[in-house]
């Protein structure tokens, strides 16, 4: 429940599927940090990293968990991916 009502999702659109983000934005009053993507392994989702991105928002940085294509609630056939297009999804992540 801690993560529902820190995260905000959305969808970018990317290479082969548009890619579900979670975001987790630095609430504090002052700049944050930065901001830094955590990318899920080939077995995996985004949301699977949230104890990190909680972890990091606290922290003061925005985090950015994509789900790459085909994973998670990302569009794209399950399983079905190549190295570029993934990079193509981290790459839009941060647009």
């Amino acid at each position: 429940m801690k993560i529902k009502r820190r995260v905000t999702q959305c969808a970018v659109p990317s290479t082969g599927a548009d890619i579900h983000l979670d975001v987790y934005r630095y609430p504090g009053t002052g700049p944050a940090t930065g901001t830094v993507q955590l990318a899920h392994g080939i077995a995996g989702h985004g949301r699977l990293l949230s104890p990190f991105g909680l972890a990091l928002m606290k922290h003061c940085f925005h985090v950015i968990c994509p789900d790459l294509a085909g994973y998670g609630f990302s569009e794209g056939r399950r399983g079905d991916w190549t190295r570029p297009q993934s990079i193509a999804n981290l790459q839009a992540a941060l647009t």
